[in-house]
């Protein structure tokens, strides 16, 4: 399984086998990933293929691998540079190192079912999307003060581009970077300081005052909001 799962990042992922991808996933097999909505075998080639178009000078390190029964789980890290348009984000030229992890569910020698979980955070900071606003995503964040040179001192998420172009408030400023980085409603909830549902309330708001439907959306729009000028 192990090789299974290599076959997928380093040869599929990494160096574009796409046949690689048909013969290691079932033709009904399910990918559960965030970058993209999509779920079936074909959709997921398709999305691999628009990283192709994206990521240079790609390559993948394993950090760590287990199998337990008929379920394997990797730890990566993917290395490339921004060279197409990706996810809706113009190419900035950037080398791009973001952590992820796969867990795969077999049957058959074949991957039936896959979760695949990426560092959201670094990623859009390295594509400039969410550039000063880690501390509030990882909740390390404080007001400034005078003579401040701290990395725990951050911009206001209020104050980025796409907040100001949808008119979000503080609050729904912050629930919009959470969201766009991965977090769940439990998870954001917790950070902020409200109920689950008071998270799902605001994010309904924040897809209304941004024109999207879902979290993927969200983050495209961002990132093409953020490089325009607010007038």
């Amino acid at each position: 399984m192990k090789a299974i799962v290599r076959r997928w990042l380093q040869g599929g992922l990494c160096e574009g086998d796409l046949d690689a991808l048909r013969e290691i996933f079932h033709p009904r097999a399910r990918i559960h990933d965030r970058l993209t909505p999509a779920g079936s075998r074909a959709a997921y080639v398709r999305f691999v293929r628009h990283i192709h178009g994206a990521i240079g000078e790609r390559t993948v390190r394993i950090v760590a691998e287990v199998v337990a029964g008929a379920q394997a789980t990797v730890v990566f890290e993917f290395r490339g540079q921004h060279v197409g348009t990706f996810l809706g984000i113009v190419p900035t030229g950037r080398m791009v190192l973001v952590s992820g992890s796969v867990c795969c569910r077999f049957a058959r020698g074949r991957i039936v079912e896959a979760w695949v979980r990426w560092d959201v955070v670094s990623l859009l900071a390295r594509l400039g999307v969410v550039t000063g606003l880690q501390p509030w995503i990882t909740g390390t964040a404080r007001a400034p003060k005078a003579r401040d040179r701290g990395d725990l001192v951050a911009g206001r998420p209020q104050d980025t581009l796409w907040a100001k172009r949808w008119k979000l408030s503080p609050r729904l400023a912050r629930t919009a970077v959470l969201a766009m980085a991965g977090l769940a409603a439990k998870e954001a909830a917790a950070r902020l300081g409200v109920s689950a549902w008071t998270i799902r309330t605001y994010l309904r708001e924040i897809y209304a005052l941004a024109g999207v439907c879902r979290r993927t959306e969200l983050l495209l729009s961002a990132a093409e909001n953020g490089k325009r000028r607010h007038p």
